[in-house]
């Protein structure tokens, strides 16, 4: 598709990177021809056009340094809001790795004092189950120590009585029966 331009415009023909300032009678081609004759820039090739552009061009250059200038001043605004998001971020980054610093450490020292009261604990346990250990080993000897001074006599005792006690009995029944 090709057009005749009667209206100034910038624009990027197809295929091509760059913006080119369409003038009066400029002829465009492909989409950038369909967008122009869309937004009345220009009118499809062969359609009769006044011969007297002129008037058009002056406005519609005012109008394009100020839709241009607009698009400047947009892109510097949002350029500087860009800026302003980005250092927002920033800062709350940093907050919340400051905040994320504070928790782990506060967490840590908390676990390590956990850690060493557990650890207390665990040696006050077996600082007494060695005391107790170590009572009952001496109440052990003590108990073998009274046994075998005592227990020994007292047992030798009792067996010689028992059997003395026997021996009586059985020498009385005897001599009752012949």
């Amino acid at each position: 598709m090709k057009a005749i331009v009667v209206k100034a415009f910038p624009g990027v023909p197809d295929g091509e990177v760059h913006v080119h300032d369409f003038k009066l009678r400029d002829v465009v081609e492909g989409k950038l021809a369909g967008v122009a004759i869309a937004q009345g820039w220009a009118v499809p090739e062969g359609a009769d056009i006044p011969d007297d552009l002129s008037g058009f061009e002056a406005s519609d250059v005012e109008a394009l340094k100020k839709i241009s200038q607009s698009v400047v001043d947009a892109q510097a605004k949002a350029d500087t809001d860009i800026a302003a998001i980005a250092q927002l971020v920033a800062d709350a980054q940093q907050a919340a790795d400051t905040k994320i610093a504070e928790i782990v450490s506060d967490s840590k020292a908390k676990a390590d004092a956990e850690i060493e009261s557990i650890n207390q604990l665990v040696a006050d346990t077996r600082a007494a189950a060695d005391a107790e250990i170590a009572e009952i080993a001496k109440e052990v000897v003590a108990a073998k120590e009274r046994g075998n001074t005592t227990g020994d006599s007292g047992a030798d005792k009792d067996t010689s009585r028992k059997e003395t006690a026997s021996t009586e009995t059985a020498g009385k029944t005897g001599t009752k029966e012949k």
